[in-house]
């Protein structure tokens, strides 16, 4: 293994047991590096900031192998490999995803979510016109699904998760339908 490695993994290693404890605006890059015994300079060697170094470490983790599926759709395998993760690093997430905006875990996690949901849409029979906006909503649901779910004391298990947010989502579907089809003629 290079030193490189050696070192991200360093500093991976203390984030993460920071971000047990902590949400990711109040961990400093100096807490970091102090932790796992490195300076500053190595740490931005390696990543631009503590957010890219939250992002690396998820996709180290598990987000290439999800993330990267060459699955046309998102599947009930797919949903709960990754919900699985997100339950047994529950602290670590809920941590990192505290922060939104540009470069923070909340957005990269969006990014990365988006092409599969567009896949998705792109087997469906009904053409949806902006398949870019429709993918950042659902995304932007998930997530916010997510969230909710691991802050709940205790968390259910994923298949539960999953089951319920099927359940509602199927729910809505149906309404949104009812609501979008012409009434009956008398």
């Amino acid at each position: 293994m290079s030193n490189s490695v050696i070192t991200k993994r360093a500093l991976a290693a203390a984030l993460k047991e920071l971000l047990q404890t902590t949400t990711i605006e109040k961990i400093s890059i100096a807490e970091i590096c102090q932790r796992c015994g490195l300076n500053r300079k190595s740490f931005y060697y390696h990543f631009q900031d503590k957010y890219q170094l939250v992002n690396w470490i998820f996709a180290q983790e598990i987000g290439d192998t999800l993330l990267e599926t060459k699955q046309t759709t998102v599947h009930t395998q797919l949903s709960l490999a990754f919900c699985t993760y997100l339950y047994e690093n529950r602290m670590f997430i809920l941590n990192a995803l505290h922060a939104s905006g540009s470069g923070t875990f909340y957005d990269y996690l969006c990014q990365q979510i988006q092409p599969l949901i567009k896949r998705t849409l792109a087997t469906s029979q009904k053409s949806i016109l902006n398949t870019d906006d429709a993918a950042s909503m659902v995304s932007q649901s998930f997530l916010s699904a997510v969230y909710l779910w691991l802050r709940r004391t205790p968390p259910e298990k994923p298949q539960a998760f999953l089951s319920e947010l099927i359940s509602v989502a199927e729910v809505l579907s149906v309404r949104i339908q009812q609501l979008l089809d012409p009434p009956p003629m008398q």
